[in-house]
């Protein structure tokens, strides 16, 4: 009886933790267009954070935003597995019909990626 209820009390630990654990998306939920691998985060997930709504030039403005760096902790140290260089020809690979600008801003490298019709940034 004692033995019963250890493996009752694991398969329920077992089961509450494979329902627990994070999603992995391969696009993003709100636009379709597809996520680069390196948003998975150490927790396992790469849910974005959704921004606040809000009016851009007279137009609504919806996004989301994703954590590109994923680190990767082992022996005492972690490891940066994404960098803007790989992200960037990443992205113009996998958006097909989108246009890109770069620019270079408050000492930091500036990507963006727009239709033709510039509904989505």
């Amino acid at each position: 009886m004692k033995d019963a209820l250890v493996v009752a009390a694991i398969v329920v630990l077992n089961l509450a933790r494979a329902a627990a654990q994070a999603t992995i998306l391969t696009s993003d939920p709100l636009t379709g267009l597809p996520v680069i691998p390196t948003t998975v985060t150490k927790f396992g997930g790469n849910e974005p954070t959704k921004l606040p709504d809000a009016t851009v030039c007279k137009s609504k403005m919806q996004g989301n935003s994703y954590t590109l760096v994923y680190y990767r902790f082992s022996n005492n140290y972690c490891k940066a597995n994404a960098t803007v260089t790989a992200t960037v020809p990443w992205y113009a690979s996998h958006l097909t019909g989108f246009k890109t600008a770069h620019g270079y801003d408050s000492q930091r490298s500036q990507d963006v990626f727009y239709n033709p019709d510039r509904t989505i940034w």
